[in-house]
């Protein structure tokens, strides 16, 4: 269908046979023409979705677009624009309180703005917004129109605040991580007064995870599969390398999503495959100067439950401008180490899969 000025053109075109078209119930109902017909299609929240097709349209195209909408979320997309309306139209501070006035009792134009202090066209003009949000519906009586409240755009806005809540405290822990590196950048600048200020400080962790250690030693020497962890989720990986022999590279390279760039680099001290790698890597500030170093420790050992990991570290040749970097390792740390557990689990999924496929299939052969 061609892009048309009105709603008006775009049903007198579907009632021409041109085109059907996905709406809001509210839509349909506010259009009503007998030579179009309206199909309901689901009920998606915040509004029933529904389709518009000229009366005599073939049923059997009618499901097709139905079937190739479904499966494309195009009645999302409408319901997705619906609820934008309908937080645009009570985000305006007069709109907010015509709805508030409406809520108790059908009202007038003149009332509401009486009521408002608002002069009658702007009074109007927020209730066509709110109409179009399908918040409000108009009811002419004579020569007055009287405006009523619609509850359940504001019950399905109030489901989505409340789905909104849940998401946010169900990731309250991410705020948590934020308010703790805060805190820690303000501990360490109090510490920091001058170069060599957190000289011997050592961090060490621990994991236990769902994989060999042969797994584990790949996803630290194996360069695509190192840059699938080594950085928190807010970071972007633009260049890493662990090179398993003494004196082999040590690169680490990334980004935050404003664009700036962290850059770190050093050398492998000793490399003992699968069991341990010991390493070096400098973190360099804007003009490439050294804001400190860090020395590593990784061991891998093997158990039960797959690999117990220790990773050791400490930092020598600190400046006064590291604290931002020296304040979020322990929780940068923890990061990381979570997005390695989660990477070499999938790792060791994936891979069960193949053996058993490749079980099956060895078995197929025999037969």
């Amino acid at each position: 269908m061609r892009r048309t000025a009105s709603i008006e053109e775009k049903f007198e075109l579907i009632a021409s046979g041109h085109g059907i078209a996905v709406v809001p119930r509210r839509v349909a109902e506010a259009y009503s023409r007998p030579d179009l017909v309206y199909r309901q299609v689901m009920d998606t929240e915040p509004v029933e979705t529904c389709i518009a097709v000229a009366e005599n349209r073939r049923e059997r195209r009618v499901r097709d677009f139905v079937e190739i909408a479904a499966a494309v979320g195009i009645f999302l997309a409408v319901n997705t624009l619906t609820m934008d309306l309908i937080a645009s139209a009570l985000g305006d501070g007069a709109r907010w309180r015509l709805i508030e006035l409406l809520a108790e009792r059908p009202r007038s134009v003149g009332e509401l703005a009486e009521m408002t202090g608002l002069r009658q066209p702007q009074t109007t003009k927020h209730l066509r917004t709110l109409a179009q949000a399908g918040l409000v519906t108009v009811f002419p009586l004579g020569q007055r129109r009287v405006y009523a409240i619609e509850t359940r755009p504001l019950a399905a806005l109030a489901r989505r605040l409340r789905d909104l809540a849940d998401i946010a405290e169900a990731h309250a822990g991410e705020r948590d991580v934020i308010t703790r590196y805060r805190a820690a950048i303000d501990a360490e600048s109090a510490l920091a007064e001058r170069g060599r200020w957190a000289d011997g400080r050592a961090f060490s962790f621990e994991r236990v995870l769902s994989a060999p250690p042969e797994v584990v030693w790949r996803y630290w020497v194996d360069r695509d599969l190192l840059a699938s962890w080594w950085a928190p989720s807010s970071m972007t990986v633009t260049d890493c390398v662990l090179e398993p022999e003494p004196q082999g590279r040590a690169i680490l390279d990334y980004r935050d999503a404003e664009g700036r760039r962290y850059r770190s680099a050093g050398r492998v001290r000793a490399a003992r495959e699968p069991e341990s790698l010991e390493f070096d890597l400098s973190v360099f500030g804007e003009a490439g100067e050294i804001l400190f170093t860090g020395h590593y420790d990784v061991a891998l050992a093997a158990t039960e439950e797959g690999t117990a990991l220790w990773l050791g570290l400490t930092i020598t040749e600190t400046e006064v401008e590291a604290v931002p970097y020296i304040a979020g390792i322990d929780t940068g740390w923890h990061q990381v180490l979570d997005n390695l557990a989660s990477a070499v689990g999938a790792d060791g999924r994936d891979r069960t899969g193949l053996d058993n496929e490749k079980s099956d299939n060895e078995k197929e052969v025999r037969r």
